[in-house]
């Protein structure tokens, strides 16, 4: 790619964004004005509710004279009464006298039922005692009724503190009575409980900022790319000015390269400007001693300003991933008003995940969450403010976006350059996804193949989540396997082959091998799992696994043993050997090949391959299986070669698996001895150079831009 073509581009795009108002007001005003208005609108609110409800009058209706005057005593005496010095502390969120007071509640007599009084709104609370009380008879015990709305603010503040004060009565008449056979309340208590907390103030803060800054910068970064997207696209064809633009000698991936980084910088600093702009509002503007002081039994907080720039980093391949979605679809708009209804369900895409999980405190970055687009980030944002570092998770969740991204990224260069969205005229939308307009091709396009990987690895991800519990039947293991297999790598990526109208020979590289690939093949496959299984025990002496992960071990392992030898080499070794080549060694191979010169072809395709071992202990491994795979293809310019390897690399693993438990795996006794290894080198080594030798490489057609 001519990266000056794109650089000039990008620069003529970029300062004609920048003289639009509506992008300007979307990216630097909005972000400057938003976060100081909250704030200060949130902390008033919090004041003017406080004050509110100290000031506000309480119906409280009892059925008779004698429950109206009861209860007024009742206030009356708590208001006059001192605790006492043994008195356990007000509970975080109690209303406490010096909220609600005595005089604030207006108790009546009801001329009707009580809870008729409270559902119809004429009454904050009721209460009905029975017996009815009695001041000559301070002894009986006493059962109240207290009716209130939950649905109603005033009505659950009411009851709250009317339970408070029925609860101080009783713990003084409990006092009281106790007194008079001369034991102390003390003798009652042998339990005492003292809640300390030990979240920090920063950690607070970062609790309270994790609920509404994710979603917030959602928002913001999805609205800073909506205006730049539409008017690189729709607008200019509005304008009558994208003709000209592609009519230059200059291919459509280049120009679409340029457009595509205008909307990227400009979310990228649209959600800069939301960071900084929200970090010098609490940090200068004493919001955090202002929210400790207004929330109702809160601690104080601090707001942890530091993690901001490790927000904006993982934020990146968010704005990246819907810059290109925007792109793409405002790519299909012929006018700017049809761009921004496309825009709708784009917005949607991004604001349901992200509302969904922030309003979920309970949702963790662990399983499926870390691979779910939006949400993942989202979860991501907040576990760093509470300050959950689980690098792992977070590694998963950054790189699958990044990878979803990438794939939306070249599906917006693949469809911006398609007749159908340049010329609207010319033909119908239909002709982009219907078969029979569709033209044979001798591979998928890079747009196509990434696009492919990106729909299948979340079924994936969602598939080994399933077979990792420990829940699964051997039978159901079975089951499960098989549906991964073809139900998610190899159904979907012939039919859309076959859909497509490609040729499945060449995409699929179904060519009979030269003997000299397959022997190296063999040498290859005989030494991984050696090499494998070596750097599979390193990497468990550098992270030592949770007892979790060696429970799911063993019981996986009890599975396998349970189905038989036949089986689960037909399962685990054959099964996968074809289905997992088909997709990353033909489909995905094929998309990429006219993109990458070899060595970072061979390096993209394996890094992907380990990138759906989403395990930490499989992925390094994995990926660099995938390497030697991706070579190996590439220069045989068969899949059979590396169909046989995979296939050998798993059988031999699962066989030698059988030969020791896991806790000895775990453990690391029966490492590969030092020759063993130095073998396993050689043979890894010889059968490249023999794959090299007797390989029959062809060089791939350049893609059409």
């Amino acid at each position: 790619m001519n990266l000056r073509r794109v650089w000039i581009v990008y620069r003529k795009e970029l300062l004609e964004a920048l003289r639009d108002r509506r992008t300007l007001i979307a990216m630097i005003l909005v972000p400057l004005l938003l976060y100081p208005v909250i704030m200060i609108v949130v902390v008033q609110a919090l004041h003017i509710e406080k004050t509110r409800r100290e000031r506000e009058t309480y119906t409280i209706v009892v059925p008779d004279e004698p429950h109206r005057e009861w209860l007024t005593a009742l206030l009356r005496e708590d208001d006059r009464e001192e605790p006492p010095d043994d008195a356990p502390p007000p509970r975080p969120g109690d209303p406490t006298r010096a909220v609600i007071r005595a005089d604030q509640f207006d108790v009546r007599v009801a001329d009707g039922p009580l809870d008729a009084r409270v559902r119809s709104g004429a009454a904050a609370a009721a209460l009905e005692i029975s017996p009815p009380p009695d001041p000559a008879r301070p002894d009986v015990n006493l059962t109240i009724d207290l009716f209130y709305d939950p649905a109603e603010f005033r009505s659950e503040v009411a009851s709250r503190a009317l339970r408070a004060l029925l609860t101080r009565h009783a713990d003084r008449t409990v006092r009281d009575r106790l007194a008079g056979f001369g034991v102390t309340a003390d003798a009652l208590r042998p339990l005492e409980i003292e809640p300390r907390s030990v979240a920090s103030p920063r950690k607070l803060g970062g609790a309270l900022l994790g609920q509404i800054l994710p979603f917030l910068l959602v928002i913001m970064t999805v609205t800073g790319a909506i205006y730049p997207a539409i008017d690189l696209t729709a607008g200019e064809r509005e304008r009558g000015t994208l003709e000209t633009l592609m009519v230059a000698p200059v291919p459509a991936s280049q120009i679409v390269a340029g457009k595509f980084l205008v909307v990227v910088t400009i979310a990228l600093f649209s959600s800069a400007l939301n960071l900084a702009s929200m970090g010098a509002t609490v940090r200068f503007g004493g919001v955090a001693d202002a929210m400790s002081r207004a929330l109702p039994g809160a601690e104080p907080i601090a707001i942890p300003v530091g993690v901001l720039p490790i927000v904006l980093l993982a934020m990146v391949p968010f704005a990246v991933l819907f810059s290109a979605l925007m792109l793409a679809t405002c790519s299909i708009a012929r006018t700017f008003k049809e761009a921004q209804n496309y825009m709708t369900p784009v917005m949607m895409a991004a604001l349901i995940p992200a509302m969904i999980t922030s309003y979920m405190p309970s949702v963790r970055l662990t399983g499926l969450v870390t691979v779910l687009p939006v949400a993942n980030v989202v979860v991501m944002v907040r576990e760093l403010f509470l300050g959950h570092y689980s690098i792992a998770a977070m590694l998963t969740a950054f790189l699958s976006t990044s990878f979803y991204a990438l794939a939306a990224v070249a599906f917006a260069a693949r469809l911006f350059g398609q007749e159908a969205v340049l010329f609207s005229d010319v033909g119908s939308y239909r002709s982009l996804l219907s078969r029979r307009f569709l033209r044979p091709a001798p591979a998928p396009s890079a747009a196509s193949a990434l696009l492919l990987l990106a729909v299948i690895f979340p079924l994936s991800f969602h598939w080994q989540a399933v077979m990792a519990g420990s829940d699964l039947s051997s039978l159901r293991l079975a089951a499960t396997t098989l549906v991964l297999m073809l139900g998610c790598y190899l159904v979907p990526t012939v039919g859309v082959a076959w859909y497509a109208k490609l040729d499945l020979r060449r995409t699929f590289s179904l060519r009979v091998p030269r003997f000299g690939a397959c022997l190296g093949a063999v040498l290859v496959g005989s030494a991984t799992p050696v090499l494998a299984y070596t750097l599979g025990q390193w990497l468990l002496r550098q992270l030592p696994p949770p007892e979790e992960i060696v429970q799911q071990f063993t019981a996986f392992e009890q599975r396998l043993a349970a189905l038989g030898t036949p089986a689960m080499l037909l399962l685990f070794a054959l099964l996968p050997g074809v289905c997992e080549e088909m997709l990353f060694r033909g489909y995905l191979l094929a998309g990429l090949r006219a993109r990458f010169r070899p060595a970072a072809l061979c390096v993209v395709v394996g890094l992907l391959f380990g990138l759906f071992h989403v395990d930490v202990y499989r992925v390094l491994t994995a990926g660099l299986l995938g390497v030697v795979l991706t070579y190996v293809c590439w220069r045989s310019g068969s899949v059979l070669p590396a169909i046989l390897i995979h296939v050998m690399h798993n059988g031999v693993s699962l066989l030698a698996g059988q030969e020791r438990s896991v806790s000895e795996y775990v453990a690391g006794a029966g490492a590969p001895p030092p020759g063993l290894i130095l073998t396993a080198l050689a043979a890894l080594a010889a059968g490249l150079m023999i794959v090299r030798m007797f390989g029959r490489y062809e060089e791939a057609p350049p893609e059409p831009s």
